[in-house]
């Protein structure tokens, strides 16, 4: 049985549909994680793909900004701007667009080393000149948002995630040009089932 990990469900939700029509008989196994442990898994056989998120075009693709391993094939499949989320009633929410040099002293909420998100920040923040001020961490997108509603700091997040049922978040778009999260199929070059073969095609990563 092929197993698919998409990291990402509005990615997964888009071809579903067409997946399910063109193979019913398919079962999917969906698996969350960090992106290097899935990109491990990967390269270990455990899964046949694995969607994950990468860092912005200036730093090179893979797990936490490293390069990915020579065996894994990938595809990027979907690019979605970052914005800075705060509490509703903070300073920054009554303006238009924001930089990252903004939240220079601010307490931020953010997920933990090895995610996408974590080192789009970190780099983001490097950039501008300063270590960010790091109040809380989490594994969990949605816990990262809700932490933000609840004053515990703000935050840089992709806008899908700021953009969810938070009335007490306040997400503000960062001037241009602002970083971006990449969401990347990876699978292994050398070691791929004619179910799988078919999955990548339909989702645009393999020509047939």
């Amino acid at each position: 049985m092929d197993k698919f990990n998409l990291w990402s469900c509005v990615s997964f939700s888009t071809c579903w549909p067409r997946w399910r029509k063109a193979a019913p008989e398919i079962r999917v196994t969906l698996r969350t994680g960090d992106p290097e442990h899935l990109t491990a898994q990967v390269v270990a056989g455990e899964l046949d793909a694995a969607v994950i998120g990468a860092v912005d075009p200036r730093l090179p693709a893979g797990p936490a900004g490293q390069r990915l391993p020579a065996t894994l094939a990938s595809s990027e499949i979907a690019a979605e701007p970052l914005v800075i989320a705060v509490p509703s009633g903070h300073p920054l929410a009554q303006v238009a667009e924001t930089a990252v040099s903004d939240l220079r002293g601010e307490k931020i909420v953010t997920l933990t080393r090895g995610t996408g998100l974590r080192a789009a920040l970190d780099a983001a923040c490097a950039e501008a000149g300063y270590t960010p001020e790091i109040s809380v961490e989490t594994d969990d997108l949605v816990v990262l948002a809700e932490l933000v509603g609840r004053g515990f700091g703000v935050a840089l997040l992709p806008r899908s995630a700021a953009a969810g049922p938070w009335p007490s978040l306040t997400m503000i778009p960062l001037r241009q040009p602002a970083p971006h999260r990449l969401m990347t199929l990876i699978w292994r070059r050398d070691r791929l089932s004619a179910l799988s073969r078919a999955f990548l095609e339909l989702t645009g990563s393999l020509v047939p």
